[in-house]
């Protein structure tokens, strides 16, 4: 019996530390996972809000570029009730392919303004897996205004030091991860049939209004009008855009 005792003791002694490990665990990773290829904790991307916003952009396209520009302050306003996630425009062989457009010898994954633009899409996608939206949007909005497809080889690693993110950590997200993040971005934008940068979907339905700031508010409140950001004016230096990027 005396035996018997101290087994059980020693067994549920076990299986206190084990629950305790796994209750530290959940507090330090909470809102993260852990992704096998590398070992980072990247963020769980689906917080309770209730609209989303799914943008297709190519990273060098100049009309998708404006039009993150015209979402930033819209972002700023409503980053707490929605959340804005970033894709990319994927073609298949496209142009002459491997390696001036597309990533992999087998030509499924290319980029209309060249490797330089998809390798850049994967970093945004790096940075938007393992860093605060907030970040991902610094990081891009100095991209936009201080790189090119022609020199952002060079240039990206100085946005990366101002915004606050690892260099190495994001060359190690691009060496070992770009097929995985481009195949989810592919297959959705395959999907929903998108061809050109910039696309835009609130919840899952396809924006064919106007590309202004108070066109994505309005687009953002007539799903859900109780946001506090509907009742706020947002200001924005940019003017409504037309045009896109589109094979």
């Amino acid at each position: 019996m005396k035996d018997k005792w101290f087994y059980m003791k020693d067994k549920w002694f076990y299986i206190a530390i084990l629950l305790g490990c796994v209750f530290v665990g959940s507090i330090l990773t909470q809102g993260f996972s852990v992704n096998p290829l590398t070992g980072f904790a990247t963020k769980e991307l689906h917080p309770n809000r209730s609209v989303k916003v799914d943008f297709f952009v190519m990273s060098f396209c100049p009309f998708g570029s404006q039009a993150e520009e015209i979402l930033k302050p819209v972002y700023d306003v409503f980053k707490n009730d929605v959340l804005f996630e970033p894709h990319f425009v994927i073609y298949s062989n496209y142009q002459s392919g491997f390696p001036n457009y597309c990533i992999d010898e087998e030509n499924v994954y290319c980029s209309m303004h060249g490797i330089s633009e998809l390798n850049e899409g994967v970093r945004q996608l790096c940075i938007w897996q393992y860093y605060d939206e907030d970040t991902w949007w610094d990081y891009v909005g100095c991209i936009n205004s201080e790189c090119s497809s022609a020199n952002v080889e060079e240039c990206w690693s100085g946005c990366a030091v101002k915004t606050g993110v690892n260099v190495n950590k994001i060359q190690t997200c691009l060496d070992t991860e770009a097929i995985d993040l481009l195949s989810v971005d592919k297959a959705l934008g395959d999907s929903l049939e998108v061809r050109g940068s910039p696309t835009l979907f609130f919840n899952g339905v396809s924006y064919q209004g106007v590309r202004s700031v108070d066109g994505y508010k309005q687009a953002i409140c007539s799903i859900d009008s109780s946001l506090s950001g509907c009742s706020e004016i947002i200001e924005s230096i940019t003017s409504e855009v037309n045009g896109g990027c589109e094979v």
